[in-house]
């Protein structure tokens, strides 16, 4: 079996058409830099308040950190207060910090010969 071929007319060929420059009436480029000025503008009168917020964050970060070392010297000196409520340092304080004595005991100052 032979298959028919189909001719296909000829197109004529496409001309080039050269088109006229046109001369510039706006666009998206002064939109561009409106847009651009007013981000100048607005981060120019902001950047006072970001300057303002900068150091409060760095305040902050100061303050907590005060806080730990406060956090930690209260922790050591509520084991100080637990460590005086012993009997043991009582009875130590009053030995050396008062001269007290139990009673029968006698207390020996040495003499240093000069």
């Amino acid at each position: 079996m032979a298959v028919p071929t189909v001719r296909v007319p000829d197109y004529p060929e496409k001309k080039r058409v050269i088109k006229k420059k046109r001369k510039y009436r706006g666009g998206k480029k002064p939109l561009l830099l409106g847009i651009c000025l007013l981000l100048g503008l607005l981060l120019y009168t902001s950047s006072g308040n970001i300057g303002r917020i900068w150091g409060m964050y760095r305040e902050i970060n100061e303050l907590e950190r005060q806080v730990a070392e406060m956090e930690a010297e209260n922790e050591r000196l509520a084991e100080m207060v637990r460590l005086m409520e012993t009997e043991a340092w009582v009875e130590q304080a009053a030995r050396e910090g008062l001269g007290l004595v139990k009673p029968g005991e006698m207390i020996l100052i040495p003499r240093w010969e000069e």
